[in-house]
C-alpha cells in the first residue's frame, strides 16, 4: 500500500492554515527538548521512498482501516500523521500549522548524545557555555525575579547562575520556596531528620555568609568579586522569585519529575505571572529506540498532545504572539532499521517552531531521501551551492529572533535568518 499525500487545501485551509506574518521580536522563549533523538520520519519530515527510508508505515495494522499514515502540506512544509497512532499530531498542526515552521537537517557534526546535545543547545561544543534559553532569559529578564527556569535538569547555565532557577530533576525547589513541604527521604536510605524551626534566621546567616566573603575581596572589579556580587544577585532573584511562584509551584510534588503536561501547564503560569522570560522543558520521555522504534509512534503521540496543551495554555493567556517556542531534539534517527527494529543515532536534527519570532508557513532547511542534510541558501532553501543549517547557525538564528545580539554571543557564526519568507 503506497503512502498517500494529502494535500491541505481545504481541510487545513478551512481550519484557518494559512502562512502568516508573526511579531518579529518575541519577549519570551519556551524551549522544549526531547532527550535521546526523535525520528523526523514520523511526523516532522515525512519521506515516502520506502526503499530508502523505514517509515511509520511499517508498523501499522493491516486489520484496521483506519490506521494509514498520510503526509499533509501545510504552507511551505509537509507533515507526516495518522490518525490512530498519532492523532494529536494532526490536531496540533489542524490548530497551529499556520503559526509554524520547521527547521530541517540540522548538522550536528555527531552521534554521541552528550556532545551533540550540547551543540544543539548552547551551539558550541562547550558545556560551559550557556543554552539558548539561558541566555534569553539573561539578556530580556533582567527585571523578572528570575530570567529563565529550567523545568528539565537539562540546561547548560554557563556564567549565568545567578539569573537562572532550576525546580531539580526531583522537584527539590519545593522545601526552599515552601519551608512547609519537606523533602521525602528516599525509600531504604536512612539519614538524620531536621526540620527548620526558623527559615528567616537561615536567610540571615546566609546573607551574613556573602557579606563576609565581600569584606575578604580585594580585588575589586576582578573575578572574585564578581562572584560574590553574582552571589548577592541570585540570593535576591532566589528570594523574588520564591515568593512570586511559591503557589505556582504548587502542583509540584517534592520527590517526583513533573510530566510534559504538568511542565507545559507550569510554564505558562510561570510566564503569565512574569516571573521569568524564558522555560526550558522536556518531554521527560526516552526517545532513545535503538531496540524498538515502533515506540516512536507513543513517544510522539504524547509530545504533540503536551504541545498541544503548551501552546493553546500561550494563546489563552494572551502570550502566543511574542512568545516563540522551540521543539528539538538532539538528533535524528537512521532511515533504516537495525536487526532488532530499532533506529540508531543520525546526526542531523530537526526543529519545530512555533508563535513568534519567524517567518510561519516554511521549512528552513532540508534532507534528501536518506534523511541527510542538504545544502540551502541563505534563505534556507535547498541550494547546491550553499551549505547545510549547522546546530550553531540555528542558535544565532534563534538569539537573533529573540532579538539578541548573535554575534556578541556566538562571534564568527553566521545566523539563520529565520525572518526569510
Amino acid at each position: 500500500m503506497s503512502l498517500t499525500r494529502r494535500v491541505l487545501l481545504g481541510g487545513l485551509a478551512a481550519a484557518g492554515v494559512a502562512a502568516k506574518a508573526a511579531p518579529l521580536r518575541p519577549r519570551r522563549l519556551v524551549y522544549v527538548f526531547a532527550n535521546g533523538g526523535w525520528d523526523p520520519s514520523f511526523a516532522l519530515d515525512p519521506k515516502e521512498d520506502r526503499e530508502r527510508v523505514d517509515g511509520p508505515w511499517l508498523h501499522a495494522d493491516p486489520l484496521d482501516p483506519l490506521d494509514v499514515d498520510s503526509i499533509w502540506q501545510v504552507g511551505d512544509y509537509a507533515v507526516g500523521i495518522n490518525p490512530v497512532r498519532r492523532p494529536s499530531v494532526g490536531q496540533f498542526f489542524a490548530n497551529y500549522g499556520d503559526r509554524a515552521s520547521l527547521v530541517r537537517g540540522i548538522w550536528t557534526g555527531t552521534i554521541a548524545h552528550d556532545t551533540s546535545r550540547v551543540r544543539v543547545l548552547t551551539g558550541t561544543a562547550d558545556t560551559r557555555n550557556a543554552d539558548v534559553a539561558t541566555r534569553v532569559g539573561a539578556a530580556l529578564g533582567v527585571d523578572t525575579p528570575l530570567g529563565s527556569v529550567d523545568l528539565s535538569g537539562l540546561s547548560y547555565v554557563g556564567t549565568h547562575g545567578a539569573s537562572t532557577g532550576q525546580i531539580g530533576a526531583q522537584s527539590q525547589v519545593i522545601p526552599l520556596v515552601d519551608r512547609s513541604r519537606p523533602f521525602p527521604t528516599p525509600a531504604g536510605v536512612v539519614r538524620p531528620s531536621w526540620t527548620p524551626t526558623d527559615p528567616d534566621a537561615i536567610e540571615a546567616f546566609v546573607q551574613q555568609r556573602t557579606v563576609d566573603f565581600h569584606n575578604r575581596v580585594r580585588d575589586l572589579g576582578g573575578a572574585n568579586h564578581i562572584k560574590v556580587m553574582q552571589r548577592f544577585e541570585a540570593l535576591d532573584r532566589g528570594l523574588r522569585f520564591g515568593t512570586a511562584a511559591k503557589s505556582l509551584l504548587a502542583s509540584l510534588t517534592p520527590g517526583a519529575h513533573p510530566d510534559f503536561a504538568a511542565q507545559a501547564g507550569l510554564a505558562v503560569d510561570l510566564l503569565a505571572a512574569d516571573t521569568c522570560r524564558a522555560v526550558f522543558l522536556d518531554t521527560s520521555l526516552h526517545w532513545d529506540s535503538h531496540d524498538d522504534n515502533a515506540v516512536q509512534d507513543a513517544l510522539h503521540e504524547e509530545t504533540f498532545a503536551g504541545l498541544y496543551l503548551l501552546v493553546s495554555g500561550l494563546e489563552a493567556a494572551g502570550l502566543l504572539e511574542d512568545t516563540l517556542v522551540v521543539a528539538i531534539s538532539e538528533m535524528g534517527r537512521a532511515p533504516r532499521q537495525n536487526l532488532v527494529g530499532g533506529k540508531d543515532h543520525w546526526p542531523h536534527a530537526t526543529a519545530l517552531l512555533v508563535g513568534a519570532g519567524f517567518a510561519a508557513g516554511r521549512a528552513f532547511g532540508a534532507t534528501d531521501d536518506d534523511l541527510a542534510s542538504l545544502a540551502v541558501g541563505p534563505e534556507g532553501r535547498p541550494d547546491a551551492e550553499g551549505a547545510p543549517i549547522r546546530y550553531d547557525g540555528l542558535a544565532a538564528g534563534l538569539l537573533t529572533a529573540m532579538g539578541l545580539d548573535a554575534e556578541a554571543e556566538l562571534p564568527g557564526v553566521v545566523p539563520l535568518d529565520l525572518d526569510a519568507a
